[in-house]
């Protein structure tokens, strides 16, 4: 069950809605407007000629999108920001392929906890307030699927969240995005500590699908996979 924080006032440190986290990195700011949004799948709607009745089809889960309004009250906590900005910017090489955990009960408490920054809005002032919006969209890829054959699972394999995934498809997704993070850092595109912590988190992510996977059937080809792959 998803912890529900208090909204009804205190001090700002006691109310994390009126707070930010991005990648365990508070945000500096005065003020914090998370915008409405909704979860749920995309579903296909079909009416028959001449019935009451309708097809329904179920494609998938349609991603939230939302907005997180960042308000500065005076120039000097705005020009404390500029840094963290400045890596969250969504134009940076490989940026949609590190996805950003986010941490405010709004899209916390409705399951989304890792986005992907799509744009950052120009800054903008009303009211004698300072306004940057940052465009969210929630993070949670399809599993990639095997090269080739009929796409059936493969014998002894069980699909991390698709029958068409096997333990070494998903190994080799993460491994991909491992050596394009280390080539961002040896070249000088990201952030030394930044580049490490992105790291360090796809290991995570590699370690987890395959656990997950040979939890599900504890077939000898889903450890020979992880044995592959050198884990």
């Amino acid at each position: 069950m998803v912890a529900i924080s208090d909204w009804r006032g205190g001090t700002r440190q006691q109310n994390l809605w009126d707070r930010i986290w991005f990648d365990g990195e508070e945000l500096i700011c005065d003020l914090v407007v998370v915008s409405d949004g909704k979860v749920g799948t995309k579903l296909d709607v079909k009416p028959r000629k001449g019935e009451d009745g309708a097809d329904y089809t179920d494609n998938g889960l349609d991603p939230a999108a939302f907005t997180v309004s960042l308000g500065w009250l005076t120039l000097e906590r705005a020009s404390q920001a500029e840094a963290q900005l400045e890596r969250l910017d969504p134009r940076a090489k490989g940026a949609v392929k590190q996805p950003r955990a986010i941490t405010h009960p709004k899209p916390n408490e409705a399951g989304i906890e890792r986005v992907v920054i799509d744009a950052v809005s120009f800054p903008k002032v009303i009211k004698g307030v300072r306004w940057r919006e940052l465009y969210c969209t929630e993070f949670r890829p399809a599993t990639p699927k095997q090269k080739g054959g009929t796409g059936k699972p493969k014998p002894g394999t069980v699909g991390y969240g698709d029958p068409d995934a096997d333990a070494k498809s998903v190994a080799d997704y993460y491994a991909a995005q491992q050596r394009e993070i280390l080539e961002d850092i040896e070249a000088g595109r990201v952030d030394p500590d930044e580049g490490g912590d992105a790291f360090a988190q796809t290991g995570i992510d590699q370690m987890n699908a395959l656990q997950d996977l040979y939890d599900a059937n504890g077939a000898p080809s889903s450890a020979e996979s992880i044995d592959s792959n050198g884990l």
